[in-house]
């Protein structure tokens, strides 16, 4: 999620994925490797693709936290920062996150050390849980688009017959 995903959607698309492999010196044959990531076709490479583990554990924290408080920040504000000091610990995230469900302290530490974005760090702040927002903001904007269906159809009033949808 550090460096890959320009804009923090959780979807990684072919130009962004381009963009940081050459950046790394990458000159290899992109599409190749890019068709191979992307293992179910949609046209982008998610997390769940790189590494299934971390995206599920991910997206169980994220599905739970927007679930009880509405956002991440909310949950930040009334959960997670409970003293305010806009830093959270392991100790401070251990003894809050049972409110959510974790039990398995192995779970917890694990999670913790996922959502730490800078080398060394140890403790979190706001920023580190954003981009599980940012998720949750594409994943309401794809299901809308899924439920509300506002593609063009090929409809030729002279024509009788079978209306073709693009697509």
């Amino acid at each position: 999620r550090n460096g890959l995903d320009a804009d923090n959607n959780g979807y990684l698309d072919f130009v962004e994925f381009a963009r940081v492999a050459r950046m790394l010196g990458c000159s290899g044959h992109l599409r190749t490797l890019w068709y191979n990531l992307d293992v179910d076709d949609s046209g982008s490479i998610t997390l769940n693709e790189l590494d299934a583990p971390a995206a599920a554990a991910l997206e169980k924290f994220r599905v739970r936290s927007t679930s009880k408080y509405g956002s991440i920040e909310a949950l930040w504000l009334k959960l997670l920062d409970q003293d305010g000091s806009k830093t959270v610990s392991f100790a401070e995230f251990a003894a809050n996150v049972g409110e959510l469900g974790y039990t398995n302290n192995e779970e917890i530490w694990d999670l913790f050390n996922m959502l730490l974005v800078r080398p060394g760090g140890t403790y979190l702040v706001l920023e580190d849980l954003l981009f599980l927002q940012q998720w949750e903001d594409a994943k309401r904007k794809k299901m809308f688009r899924k439920r509300v269906n506002n593609r063009w159809i090929n409809r030729d009033p002279n024509i009788r017959g079978e209306v073709r949808v693009p697509g």
